[in-house]
């Protein structure tokens, strides 16, 4: 091809230079796809190629690759307004159970 340069080297050469112009593609699209997105250009007045320019981007870049939003979890007052009464009666619950207990023999 040229001499003293590997085809990589060439190849690769080759697409940096397109890639940076603009750059043309021949796409085959099944009937239903290349419909579905004339109807969204239709819809929303813009060009055939920046729809599907839209939708590959979409495509490659999901919005679950967006970081999620922050999980907020809402809460609520349980009625429990002395903590300690509280205490003092799951003491006395767990001191219950415990004489329960002895008194059958376990």
């Amino acid at each position: 091809m040229f001499p003293g340069i590997r085809a990589t080297a060439v190849r690769s050469l080759i697409l940096q230079v397109l890639y940076h112009s603009s750059m043309q593609t021949t796409l085959t699209l099944d009937d239903e796809l290349a419909e579905e997105l004339e109807e969204v250009a239709h819809r929303e007045g813009k060009p055939f190629t920046e729809v599907v320019n839209e939708t590959l981007r979409k495509g490659l870049h999901p919005a679950s690759a967006r970081s999620p939003k922050p999980y907020r979890l809402e809460t609520f007052a349980l009625g429990v307004r002395d903590i300690d009464k509280a205490r003092h009666i799951a003491d006395a619950l767990e001191d219950e159970e415990i004489i329960r207990k002895l008194e059958m023999g376990k």
